[in-house]
């Protein structure tokens, strides 16, 4: 049967019904409502409205959108059967409200260490402490102290005391370990044996955009009036483009250098501060002299290591060479001896002849082979191998102990 809807009934229809009884009430199959919606420009639900409206979840629906082409606004459906009833929908269920959340009680803040002036700062820390308190601040506040022999500090104005305050506790504490204190020209140099760790103490400092006042406004409009074609004129604004403020806030940090992943800054925080963590502070600086110490004995171990491999490397390399010699010796006794028996084969034959040419050759030969049988003679081996150093009782090129340190001990 033919019937008629429009793009916006068929809308309002494919987004309140799935689709299998969409396809029954009009008679036609799903594959013929896509085609539809698709030709007259009607959004489509997925799959995943259906799922999230079934489970009570929030759906998000297509806008539907006007056209201005008459021919799209009324569809026609030549359904197989007359239009069925529609089933009735059920209320999307409903999901239950959430638990309220269970508020935990809030901890006691533990009372943090408050500062004092230090009257008698640390004997390695009076330098600083003096030239802290001497030095006027510079236009934004800060005081900063810098030398052949003083750290690099800087810290505001209202904070120099404080700052004091926990160096000294630092100084102190790392005495109490026997941890000494060094100043160079940019750090506090923490040492204890050949180890040393650097460090240095400063202030945040919170980077803001400026706001203009009307009269620096005025005073950029006049400026850029004024026009210009060298740099200055670019970069010499009536103001500034930021704002540097103190904060307030200490941080200590160690030196990047040989750090192998431990931590390296302590600074002021919401729930503490830099003084309660004084303790946590010291702690670490003997954990790091410690474990470079370690590192340092792990490199001077591997340094021996590394010598010991190269010495038994080159002793064995001699005792090839002293193989190779071995080789020659006992070839040059079995060639010999080949030889001497050949020359006596030969004297035997040759000692009946009468002539005097050769009998003065046969005097040579029993001479040369006097001479040589001296040479492979086994009672004068002895002496020539003890020459050549072939075979001595000591074996000076024996492999020596891959670790020397098991040696040793």
């Amino acid at each position: 049967m033919t019937s008629n809807l429009t793009r916006r009934q068929l809308y309002d229809l494919i987004w309140s019904h799935e689709m299998p009884q969409v396809a029954e009430h009009l008679g036609i199959s799903e594959w013929q409502i896509r085609q539809i919606c698709e030709d007259h420009r009607v959004p489509l639900p997925k799959a995943a409205f259906w799922r999230d409206k079934a489970a009570g979840r929030r759906t998000k629906q297509a806008i539907f959108t006007t056209t201005m082409d008459a021919t799209l606004e009324v569809i026609t459906f030549n359904g197989s059967k007359p239009i069925a009833p529609l089933p009735t929908v059920s209320p999307a269920p409903v999901r239950p409200p959430a638990a309220p959340k269970r508020e935990l009680p809030k901890k006691a803040r533990a009372k943090g260490v408050e500062w004092v002036k230090v009257a008698q700062p640390h004997h390695a820390l009076l330098a600083v402490a003096k030239e802290l308190r001497a030095k006027k601040p510079d236009a934004h506040g800060v005081v900063i102290t810098s030398g052949d022999t003083t750290p690099h500090t800087s810290v505001g104005f209202p904070s120099v005391e404080r700052a004091i305050f926990v160096l000294d506790r630092i100084f102190r504490d790392l005495e109490t370990r026997g941890i000494g204190i060094k100043l160079s020209r940019q750090w506090f140099t923490v040492t204890r044996g050949d180890e040393s760790v650097d460090f240095k103490l400063s202030e945040k400092v919170a980077k803001v955009k400026h706001v203009p006042t009307d009269y620096e406004l005025q005073q950029e409009a006049r400026r850029l009036r004024s026009g210009g074609e060298n740099y200055s004129w670019y970069w010499n604004k009536a103001y500034p483009e930021f704002d540097y403020l103190l904060t307030g806030a200490l941080k200590l940090s160690m030196s990047l250098w040989g750090s192998h992943g431990s931590r390296l800054d302590w600074q002021d925080r919401k729930t503490f501060s830099l003084e309660d963590q004084i303790d946590d502070i010291v702690i670490a600086f003997e954990e790091r002299l410690e474990a470079d110490r370690l590192r340092k004995i792990g490199r001077e171990r591997e340094r021996r290591l590394s010598i010991r491999a190269d010495e038994n490397r080159r002793l064995a390399e001699q005792r090839r060479k002293r193989e190779d010699e071995r080789d020659a010796l006992i070839a040059e006794i079995v060639q010999l001896q080949a030889k001497a028996r050949d020359l006596r084969a030969w004297i035997d034959w040759a000692a009946p002849i009468e002539d005097f040419e050769t009998k003065r050759m046969l005097e040579w030969a029993r001479s040369r082979l006097a001479s040589i049988e001296r040479a492979v003679n086994p009672a004068r081996f002895g002496d020539w191998l003890r020459e050549k150093k072939l075979f001595p009782e000591v074996d000076p090129f024996a492999p020596l102990p891959a670790d020397p340190d098991l040696e040793e001990a």
